[in-house]
């Protein structure tokens, strides 16, 4: 289905008309050639130089958040007992920001705002709302029609996605010749006027939108579950917090780059087992074009719909062992890197993620900064966390961690 009959099973139509106004013709909703235009676009662009400017970038949004808890804990009444936040959404801010500079080249500042700018909001509820069209079978007649206050909805919130996104786009058309520029978007603009195959605005409103759904929430996800599972694992806790110490330094003589990630083997171990257990995008249907014949003989019909759940894969006992539901990063440790057809996290074949690298590099980076800074997260509620499944697997009414300072909570004891 990834790879050996790749192309008998297909995203389908189905992408298009349900997350149009989303993701447009992007890399995630197509097939065929166009698919394989953006494909090849999207993996010239993911440079090792990207991935170093990344890195500075999500390095300085996470001393903004250690400003903003900073700034919390002096506010508040007892500063022995800190604050709570929903760590989930200021991860999914934190995301946003960097999503932005990295794609725009603009920083939108969600991680100090009260309220989210006012793309962002439209980008989000128009994300949800194309969502729900996958459980109505009628929304094509509403959506023609505009039947619903949900289809009328999602037209104008379209509307200030696009108008955001082409002033954008002739902002970065207009400096495409001041020299050299670091966002993806002017590497794609820099790209066409170097080949002569210059990307319309539509196209390029698509590729943005599927770098900002997939650069954003999936991560966003990976990053609140990965600290899901650091509050109840404190002895792995203490083991990155030693390597990254040992690895980059202290304090502020600490280094926090993409050569010093790429040396962390523990932290990496730690972020593997947290996409296993928590893959961002947890399942994966795809459409059958011609009959088939699966490997343990089960019969597929063309036009069928199948689902592979990445969710499940990453629990199977038989694949991972007795313990397979344990929290465990040992299981990665000195070992060769697993198949992407056993740890399909990323997805496997030709539809292999690209931002892999990227999103690795981010969950170490979190890891580092935060768990070696003078902060400590408890989730106080030990609560089990309900799964939202929409296209990403995301916790359903956020997480709620206590944060406190080290020292404070040292000199009290």
């Amino acid at each position: 289905v990834l790879q050996g009959n790749f192309a008998n099973y297909a995203k389908g139509d189905v992408w298009v008309k349900v997350l149009g106004e989303l993701l447009g013709e992007g890399i995630f909703a197509v097939d065929g050639d166009r698919w394989r235009t953006h494909r090849k676009l999207m993996s010239n662009m993911f440079s090792r130089n990207l991935l170093r400017h990344s890195a500075t970038v999500t390095r300085n949004k996470l001393f903004d958040i250690l400003d903003l808890f900073e700034r919390r804990i002096a506010e508040a009444g007892s500063p022995e007992n800190g604050f709570n936040v929903d760590l989930q959404d200021m991860f999914f801010r934190l995301t946003f920001d960097i999503t932005t500079i990295v794609t725009f080249g603009i920083d939108l500042e969600s991680i100090q705002s009260e309220e989210q700018h006012r793309f962002t909001r439209a980008f989000d509820e128009l994300s949800y709302l194309c969502q729900k069209r996958f459980l109505d079978p009628l929304f094509q007649i509403k959506t023609l029609f505009r039947l619903t206050w949900r289809e009328r909805r999602i037209r104008a919130l379209k509307g200030i996605v696009d108008e955001f996104a082409f002033e954008v786009i002739a902002r970065k058309r207009r400096s495409a010749y001041e020299g050299d520029q670091e966002d993806l978007l002017s590497r794609f603009i820099d790209h066409g006027i170097k080949t002569g195959e210059e990307t319309s605005n539509s196209e390029l409103r698509d590729v943005v939108m599927n770098v900002m759904v997939a650069g954003r929430d999936t991560t966003a996800c990976a990053l609140s579950w990965m600290f899901f599972e650091l509050s109840r694992h404190p002895n792995v806790v203490q083991k990155v917090a030693e390597e990254v110490e040992r690895i980059c330094g202290k304090g502020d003589c600490a280094e926090y780059t993409y050569d010093t990630m790429a040396k962390l083997q523990y932290t990496h171990c730690v972020a593997m087992e947290v996409l296993r257990l928590h893959p961002p995008v947890p399942l994966d249907p795809r459409f059958v074009i011609k009959n088939d014949v699966l490997p343990d003989g089960t019969k597929i019909p063309g036009g069928a719909g199948i689902t592979i759940c990445f969710h499940a894969m990453g629990r199977k006992d038989n694949v991972w062992g007795d313990d397979a539901l344990q929290f465990k990063p040992e299981r990665f440790f000195n070992k060769t890197e697993p198949s992407p057809f056993k740890f399909p996290m990323f997805n496997a074949g030709p539809r292999i993620c690209l931002g892999k690298p990227l999103a690795l590099m981010n969950m170490k980076l979190a890891m580092s900064i935060l768990l070696t800074s003078n902060f400590q997260f408890e989730d106080k509620g030990w609560s089990f966390r309900r799964i939202l499944w929409t296209l990403v697997e995301s916790m359903q009414n956020g997480f709620e961690v206590n944060i406190t300072k080290k020292d404070l909570q040292q000199s009290s004891q």
